[in-house]
């Protein structure tokens, strides 16, 4: 819902009042020397301003009526928010307003940093796009961006005084051709339309009065195929306003942050396709399975700090931390350094972080009552012009999940349903232990936990903790633990958090899952499916980003398949199920939650793909890609860019199975195009492109018009540095490189 009508802009009210409250305390190099410049006067009418809205207004007394206020007058409460707010920001938090993630051992400004150029990473940001920062603060993510990829950035800041340290910043920074900023509110921006490539928000629209409202605005500064990425705080299903401990914890964080009116993840979700996008993917990045809480430096929790720079930042942030400052700050306010106010407005920002713990840790049914959410939709066939209808532009555009795949046809139009491979690879362990009593899930946080990457997702509720197994950590102890179960006569499903982890089960998989039924004299079976993410995955540098797809497939007794679509997931993890020998399912996490059609046959709950049968995803008459796993994407957005620059028809073949492998489909390909290239992600040496290539030489040599190519991972450990890391995997461009060179065009 929107307001009934947007405040009033007046730019020449605000900068007087930035002047007379501010002066040239902009000017100074930390927030608490600018804390302390400023005008008595105009900081108390601040203050009355922002907190007529919060004083003497509890949670428990709280109506419809008092939160339309503060929605009516959603500018005003923002700005002096930040007017009162930003030295303190600054001065215990730093440049950048927002939260993050934590890796192990991760510095605090390390991780914030991480956290933008993730951002900027899954958006595709790249050198000179014009992107456009909605609530771009005092400009340290816009800075950061723009040192990490190279765009052009326009800050949009309704606040004189950010606009002014947030030009200062870029200025020093050498940034002044790269960065500018400009006053507006981002209710009513004043760019013309289809203005920008990208729009991004970090935890800035929180701020708006109507998700739907700011939403629509991005979307008509966006150009059509444009990129909208946003960090956002909503509530999770978990809070009930009726509750007065919800209420007063939703309270305390408007207040303490300047919200006016904070929202539950469902209102964002249909905010966002009403606006006119089409939203295929959104996360809570509070689900990731990382070592330390998002939250931990607001809970002042020592035993996260990782280097001795974080001391002081985390210190601030302990009951005792903040209790001292609340002190400093009275007395500064005391013998008049600081202006009156600045202790209330400090008590205000601790009342919120504790408010922010309090609402994401286990606490008493609030859990997690807020937490941060990246909303992640995926590509949609567009026209290069804005069309005359209305347009679905993507708010978040992937070049691994082209236009052709969102249109190509599964089955007939009619019954067709969108769906992750998360819920594919859900559904199929659902049907399949539905089915069987037999079949169980054991792994690491696949029950309480709902799964590392959620695909377990609420198997527990439904089947119960006899079959769906959370296990210690240790892998070669719960896989041989299954291994045992299923020469028992069981059909274990074993997770594991990633198939880098099963390097410690790998005797388990191999002399006793594999050649069991061979050295048993075909008496005994082994019906067990090992499954879980391989390959590829953004960050996580060389111990967690192997593809062992060569690796099992290399072993006799072993079935391997790689999905990629929904329909590949739920398909081959049935047939892995219901095998009576061991199945390695290799599944990509930068694919799960991306979403696909789902045909009316692959919606039945008797749906398998068999093994050994590749799928051809385009059909073509030039050159034969074959490849498999998240690859497949990136093959079908170089062949329509080749079909469109050179006009060229590739055909592509997805393997989906690896072992046993469908050369029968390559060689028949091959017999039509003539040329032949293997792309995969593993690395060179005696790799799967490797085997292809030999088994393409070897069945179909005098079909060939030029020599085969393999494009694969670099030989070298996947670096953790975003750059080495871009190099050291095939990417759309230099396939179609390839390509060229091999057909000559």
């Amino acid at each position: 819902m929107a307001p009934t009508a947007l405040e009033k802009e007046d730019y020449t009210r605000d900068a007087a009042f930035n002047q007379a409250m501010h002066g040239k305390s902009a000017a100074e190099r930390a927030g608490m020397m600018s804390m302390l410049k400023k005008d008595p006067q105009a900081q108390k009418a601040a203050l009355d301003e922002y907190f007529k809205h919060w004083d003497n207004k509890s949670a428990a007394e709280e109506t419809l009526e008092t939160r339309e206020a503060r929605r009516a007058e959603y500018a005003t409460l923002t700005r002096h928010y930040y007017n009162l707010a930003t030295d303190l920001y600054e001065y215990g938090w730093g440049a950048s307003f927002h939260f993050c993630r934590f890796a192990y051992g991760e510095p605090f400004r390390q991780a914030i940093a991480r956290h933008e150029h993730y951002l900027a990473h899954v958006m595709g940001l790249r050198d000179n796009m014009k992107v456009l920062d909605v609530g771009c603060g005092v400009g340290g993510p816009a800075r950061e961006i723009v040192k990490f990829s190279g765009v052009n950035v326009v800050g949009l800041n309704n606040n004189d005084y950010q606009i002014e340290r947030a030009t200062k910043y870029a200025e020093k920074e050498g940034l002044s051709h790269k960065l500018s900023f400009t006053k507006g509110d981002f209710m009513q921006m004043s760019f013309p339309e289809d203005t920008f490539d990208a729009v991004y928000a970090i935890e800035a629209t929180v701020h708006a009065p109507s998700l739907e409202g700011i939403y629509s605005q991005i979307f008509r500064v966006l150009k059509p195929g444009g990129v909208f990425g946003v960090y956002e705080w909503l509530m999770t299903d978990n809070y009930d306003n009726d509750n007065p401990q919800h209420r007063e914890i939703r309270l305390g964080i408007e207040q303490g942050d300047g919200i006016s009116n904070m929202e539950k993840i469902e209102v964002a979700l249909e905010a966002m396709k009403a606006a006119g996008f089409e939203l295929e993917i959104h996360e809570d990045l509070a689900d990731r399975p990382d070592p330390m809480p998002w939250y931990w430096p607001l809970s002042g929790d020592l035993r996260y700090i990782s280097t001795l720079g974080d001391i002081p930042t985390i210190l601030r942030m302990t009951k005792i931390g903040r209790g001292l400052v609340h002190r400093f700050v009275g007395a500064l306010e005391m013998i008049s350094l600081a202006p009156k106010g600045t202790q209330k407005t400090a008590d205000s920002l601790a009342l919120a972080a504790d408010c922010l713990v309090a609402g994401s840790e286990d606490n008493d049914g609030a859990d997690k009552l807020n937490a941060e959410r990246l909303l992640r939709p995926a590509s949609r066939l567009l026209s290069a012009s804005k069309p005359t209808s209305p347009s679905i532009r993507s708010a978040f555009q992937r070049a691994s999940l082209p236009a052709v795949v969102r249109s190509r046809n599964y089955a007939t139009p009619s019954g067709v349903k969108e769906m992750t491979v998360r819920e594919a690879l859900n559904e199929a362990m659902a049907e399949e232990m539905k089915q069987n009593d037999k079949v169980f899930i054991l792994g690491e946080e696949v029950a309480q936990y709902n799964g590392a990457y959620k695909v377990t997702k609420g198997l527990l509720d439904r089947f119960g903790e006899k079959r769906v197994i959370d296990s210690p950590i240790t892998e070669s102890g719960f896989c041989g633990l299954t291994v045992g179960a299923a020469l028992a006569g069981l059909h274990p499903v074993c997770e594991f958090m990633t198939f880098n982890f099963a390097m410690q089960a790998i005797d388990q998989i191999i002399n006793s899952a594999a050649k069991t039924h061979y050295m048993s004299g075909g008496i005994q079976p082994c019906n067990i499916t090992f499954r879980g993410p391989n390959g590829f995955a953004s960050g996580v540098a060389a111990q967690h980003s192997q593809d062992y797809s060569a690796w099992y497939g290399s072993i006799p007794g072993l079935k391997v398949v790689c999905p990629y679509s929904a329909e590949d997931a739920k398909g081959l993890l049935k047939a892995a199920i219901r095998d009576p020998n061991p199945v390695c399912v290799l599944e990509n996490e930068l694919l799960y939650g991306l979403s696909f059609p789902m045909s009316e046959e692959a919606q039945r709950d008797d749906f398998v793909l068999p093994f050994g049968k590749a799928k051809i995803e385009r059909q073509g008459k030039d050159l034969t890609m074959v490849t498999l796993s998240r690859c497949v994407g990136q093959c079908l957005v170089a062949a329509e860019e080749l079909h469109k620059k050179y006009g060229v028809e590739v055909e592509v073949i997805n393997l989906r199975s690896v072992k046993p492998l469908d050369v029968e489909a390559i060689v028949k390909s091959v017999k039509k195009t003539g040329h032949m290239m293997a792309v995969e992600s593993g690395f060179p040496s005696f790799g799967v492109g490797a085997e292809l290539i030999a088994l393409t030489a070897e069945y179909a040599f005098d079909y060939l018009d030029a020599p085969p190519v393999r494009i694969t991972g670099a030989e070298v450990p996947t670096p953790y540095a975003q750059k080495l890391e871009e190099m050291s995997f095939p990417t759309e461009q230099l396939i179609v490189d390839y390509a060229a060179k091999l057909l000559r065009v």
